[in-house]
């Protein structure tokens, strides 16, 4: 275990090639990177993978072109046969065809612009594309590369324990815990599961809780059947306007899905309540604790599947993506999904599995002094005279709700969300000494103007902002994801970043 004071703020481990943390160091950065501005990706060897497409995996799209002789078509890699047909379906390619060469699964399809990007929308939500340790020991099998990179991680027989580790976090049993890809590719199968189950019950409406993750919300946009129905439901907590809805039409909602707390708002919502109520009507709940995480909040109990992203805590070095999925044991659909979720889930890589072994040993000591450093910061910020607004999980509209199933006084997760004043959004995080980067849940200090990274086609317009601004949101909210640094140092960054 390192020692948490020693960590200098604004620095992490050595450069790995298999950071998911892409660093934007201003605002015209985010801004070029979003508008694909070749100056800016000429900057970016990697990234967070599922946006962004690891070099590693680009070296094996072009072996395998080459190799195959099939340079006049594009490829797009998966991590499995099913992941393949599943990605064809979607970009509705009747020219693709699925094929395997040296262990890597991958389609072949015409070179079309608007092919290309249906792939990498279908990589992007479901997180079924490979990882890039998979790519690199491609690549050191084809001596494309001499060796893997040297980074420390479990060995076989102690990764063997994973799911058990993370089942006992989350207050959960090993056999109902399944590790995924990506947190992403936990919902998505976990979406497709349950979605197959109420089909033969004739229910077709599902229900979205609050503002979600990006990807969590195009996947309820874009993988509902025909004839399917999603409402949203931006106010977490208008419980009577939910109950009524649900009071009305139970008979044909198959589901809600809500973050608890969502992102990017930390807001928490009345889930004892809500679950009881979707009990008695067959309605399937699921909850994603990915803000706070499981090292901080126990709501198993409080649904039918929780979905989270190891890709936050767990592995707190910022260079794995991981998620799992956890069935609860006395929910009315066990016994239904158990045995059939998994086979709608796409495995953890081996290697990424011991990496994240590795690294989830030393979680809750880091997130223990994550939370201290959160508590100290917000303290801090509540009564500086340049922020506008505050979000974090004990917010006054939240407190209560999140008490109701936070594991202790100080388990208030890394995530705080502001809004500045009197200074511009630019001046601000330009000047803030922080590494710059959409990822959250490491050892180390991040932010992001989230909005214009989550949701960059409605903060670049007058009608998208004025949209955001009518559901309470502020298109130049700046999120921030609290490390373990010394908190005098990250308390000195601010401080000189706002004044």
């Amino acid at each position: 275990m390192r020692d948490l004071n020693q960590i200098p703020l604004g620095k992490r481990v050595p450069d790995s090639p298999h950071s998911v943390c892409v660093s934007l160091p201003t605002l015209e950065d985010v801004i070029g990177y979003e508008e694909k501005n070749p100056k800016t990706l000429s900057q970016i060897r990697s990234g967070y993978p599922r946006f962004y497409k690891h070099y590693f995996i680009s070296e094996v799209e072009e072996t395998i072109q080459s190799e195959l002789k099939i340079q006049a078509s594009n490829i797009c890699l998966l991590a499995s046969p099913q992941a393949c047909q599943e990605a064809m379906h979607f970009a509705n390619s009747p020219e693709a065809k699925a094929d395997l060469y040296k262990g890597i699964d991958f389609v072949i399809y015409p070179k079309n612009r608007h092919t290309a990007q249906k792939f990498k929308n279908f990589v992007q939500h479901t997180g079924t594309g490979i990882s890039s340790r998979h790519a690199e020991d491609f690549l050191v099998k084809t001596r494309k590369l001499n060796r893997i990179f040297n980074e420390k991680s479990s060995t076989p027989l102690e990764t063997t324990a994973l799911a058990s580790t993370i089942a006992q976090v989350a207050n959960a049993e090993p056999k109902n815990t399944f590790i995924t890809s990506s947190g992403m590719n936990a919902f998505y199968g976990t979406f497709k599961a349950i979605q197959k189950s109420q089909k033969r019950k004739a229910r077709k409406v599902w229900i979205q809780l609050g503002w979600l993750y990006t990807d969590t919300i195009k996947i309820l946009e874009t993988y509902l059947e025909e004839e399917k129905e999603c409402i949203l439901m931006h106010d977490v907590f208008d419980y009577k306007k939910l109950v009524s809805l649900i009071e009305n039409r139970w008979f044909e909602i198959a589901g809600i899905v809500t973050e608890i707390p969502t992102n990017p708002l930390i807001q928490s919502s009345d889930i004892a309540g809500l679950y009881q109520l979707c009990k008695s009507k067959e309605i399937a709940l699921i909850l994603d604790p990915t803000i706070a995480s499981i090292y901080n909040v126990d709501v198993l109990k409080e649904c039918d599947v929780l979905v989270t992203s190891l890709t936050k805590y767990a592995a707190n070095q910022g260079d794995v993506m991981a998620g799992c999925v956890i069935l609860n044991p006395e929910s009315t659909f066990y016994e239904e999904l158990n045995g059939e979720i998994q086979k709608e889930l796409t495995p953890l890589y081996i290697r990424d599995q011991s990496r994240l072994m590795f690294q989830a040993l030393d979680a809750p000591k880091i997130v223990n002094k994550i939370n201290q450093n959160t508590q100290a910061l917000v303290h801090f910020l509540e009564k500086n005279k340049n922020i506008e607004s505050l979000y974090w999980s004990r917010s006054e509209k939240s407190k209560k709700n999140f008490d109701s199933f936070s594991k202790d006084s100080d388990s208030v997760g890394g995530l705080i969300t502001l809004s500045v004043k009197n200074i511009s959004l630019k001046k601000f995080y330009d000047k803030i000494k922080i590494l710059k980067s959409p990822s959250f849940g490491t050892y180390f200090s991040l932010i992001c103007p989230f909005m214009y990274l989550a949701h960059y086609d409605l903060v670049n317009n007058p009608e998208g902002r004025a949209y955001l601004k009518n559901l309470g949101i502020d298109p130049d909210l700046i999120r921030v994801s609290v490390g373990s640094e010394k908190i005098e140092e990250i308390l000195a960054i601010f401080k000189e970043a706002l004044e």
